[in-house]
């Protein structure tokens, strides 16, 4: 219709500016052209449009998926590292830390309780985001333009809710931390713990703080997805 109404407009135009004396309807193989080429244009426009939001699309989900697999992963450094060694000190049992003579943990230097302040449900969120990583996995190996992600995130929502938990106990988190920290065998581990390969000079706390962090980035990433995706996507 509004391709059809550009070529009334420029007709009604012609005509004022030609006057009465001119006999339009001799030109209506030019209006029709017109309105071809018009509707071409027009064409190729949505498709310029349309591959460059599937591009970009593209790219935010490259992007979801790869930081995904890194949280992920960055999560089982520091339950191996972090977590194991130091609930087993907890629960009284042989520490199993990587050259335990260098770490100097030894058994109850810290109390269940302290763990359980410390870490959280972090040992859940891992085992959920596992499963999240998998099926974004699963989704973009057969990613094409008319694929969606969000239905992923939509199926999990009600499992965020540990999230919660986590967020409200991270202050108290490091002010135990800090407590722990007064320790000579608590800083000695720690220290040493950062100088192993895997844990990429990261303190406990940096890991920590990661999940704080994840939530407000799937916010972000899947706005930018919604805004670069078009009205009729499946």
């Amino acid at each position: 219709k509004g391709m059809k109404m550009s070529a009334d407009i420029l007709r009604r135009k012609l005509a004022l500016l030609s006057g009465k004396g001119v006999d339009l309807n001799k030109y209506d193989k030019g209006f029709a052209k017109f309105q071809a080429l018009w509707r071409a244009y027009v064409q190729r426009q949505a498709y310029t449009d349309r591959r460059r939001r599937a591009a970009f699309r593209d790219r935010v989900v490259k992007e979801i998926h790869k930081t995904e697999l890194d949280y992920v992963n960055s999560l089982g450094t520091c339950l191996k590292y972090y977590h194991t060694p130091l609930n087993e000190s907890a629960n009284g049992k042989k520490v199993k830390a990587p050259d335990r003579e260098k770490a100097l943990l030894k058994k109850n230097v810290v109390t269940k309780e302290q763990m359980h302040h410390i870490f959280s449900d972090l040992p859940s969120i891992y085992q959920f985001n596992s499963g999240l990583l998998k099926d974004i996995s699963d989704r973009v190996e057969t990613w094409t333009a008319n694929r969606k992600i969000g239905d992923i995130f939509l199926r999990t929502a009600s499992v965020l809710k540990i999230y919660s938990n986590y967020v409200k106990n991270f202050t108290e988190a490091m002010q135990v931390m800090d407590e722990l920290k007064k320790k000579d065998k608590i800083t000695s581990f720690l220290e040493y713990t950062r100088t192993i390969p895997d844990v990429k000079c990261l303190d406990l706390a940096s890991f920590l703080i990661m999940p704080v962090q994840r939530i407000p980035r799937y916010n972000l990433l899947l706005q930018e997805l919604i805004k670069h995706t078009w009205n009729d996507h499946p």
